[in-house]
């Protein structure tokens, strides 16, 4: 009997290699996505809704939010700094202040996260909310008792059922298909918490990008209850505009985002600057000299009129001459 231990150790210890594995491999795959660009469309069991275009390339990020309002809220985090720029106008009619600040002091000037679209169906938590969870949350975590693995099958396809006991005494099931990706395809999690029995799940339909080749969530259901009651609920729709693909850098900018010259600026990196600040189109500059390069803007654009004016008139005069002569020749 006693030789038989090792035996049973070793066999435990390669099952533990492989979940290890198959959970290392699907978050990398996600991971290894270093930049994209996607419109994701969240509609909530209580009418909510809202609309994300979201660009990532390595470390900076972008979000423009859109909740059919018409207007945007846009937040930036670029090379170690955060803009944010809202077209709407405050309560009394005036704009609200794009901000400049470094990405480091994001607690002091009220800053969130970015929506890392790559989290989606690795957590069971609705999109807006995967701001307070790393990609590797949940599969490839170590704070775990034990895992499972199997072979099982879901809505018709062969996949690996990966079963989780967290420290926490969460239990979390995913079924992760290793020909896509490998990808989750759906994940449950279970707890007991003061208010009840809490189980959340979301639920992955996956879709191939042709031009990169990879495989990505085009459509995510998440439900949430507690004690029986639902809680939340989201249907979440993915466009991919691409997957590793080159992001022009001035998407980051405020060029990138259509700043309207003369917006007042709010920089945080610039403390020493006591005057009102503005965009000039090109840099965060004084209000004065925003105001000049609108003047100049204005001027210009007038010469351009007048000019094109002119070359119509004398168009129209040579195109009436033309046929004066077609006439008399006629």
């Amino acid at each position: 009997m006693l030789p038989c231990i090792p035996l049973w150790l070793g066999l435990v210890s390669i099952a533990a290699a492989e979940v290890a594995d198959i959970e290392r491999q699907a978050v990398e795959y996600r991971r290894a996505i270093r930049s994209g660009e996607v419109v994701v469309k969240c509609d909530y069991h209580n009418s909510r809704a809202a609309e994300l275009h979201i660009w990532w390339d390595g470390d900076s990020f972008r979000q423009d939010v859109s909740r059919g309002s018409g207007y945007r809220d846009v937040d930036v985090w670029h090379h170690g700094q955060y803009l944010n720029f809202s077209d709407k106008l405050s309560d009394n009619g005036h704009k609200i202040v794009a901000t400049v600040a470094f990405a480091k002091d994001r607690h002091s000037v009220g800053i969130t996260k970015p929506n890392d679209a790559r989290r989606v169906g690795m957590v069971t938590d609705d999109f807006l909310n995967l701001v307070h969870y790393p990609l590797d949350e949940v599969l490839a975590n170590p704070a775990r008792k034990n895992t499972e693995l199997r072979p099982a099958e879901l809505a018709g396809q062969k996949c690996t059922l990966v079963t989780i006991t967290c420290l926490n005494g969460a239990s979390v099931r995913a079924w992760i298909d290793p020909q896509r990706g490998p990808s989750v395809l759906r994940m449950e999690g279970e707890v007991d918490r003061p208010r009840g029995h809490h189980a959340a799940s979301v639920a992955i339909d996956l879709a191939l990008d042709e031009a990169s080749g990879i495989w990505f969530p085009k459509h995510a259901r998440t439900e949430s209850r507690t004690a029986g009651k639902l809680e939340r609920e989201e249907d979440c729709t993915i466009e991919v505009i691409s997957l590793n693909q080159p992001i022009p850098p001035e998407v980051f900018t405020f060029a990138g985002i259509g700043v309207p010259v003369g917006w007042p600026v709010s920089d945080h990196t610039r403390p020493d600057i006591d005057r009102p600040l503005a965009w000039d189109g090109k840099a965060v500059v004084t209000v004065e000299r925003a105001a000049d390069t609108a003047r100049a803007a204005t001027r210009t654009n007038v010469i351009y009129l007048a000019g094109a004016l002119v070359l119509a008139a004398v168009a129209l005069v040579l195109l009436w001459r033309f046929f004066s002569l077609r006439r008399q020749s006629s």
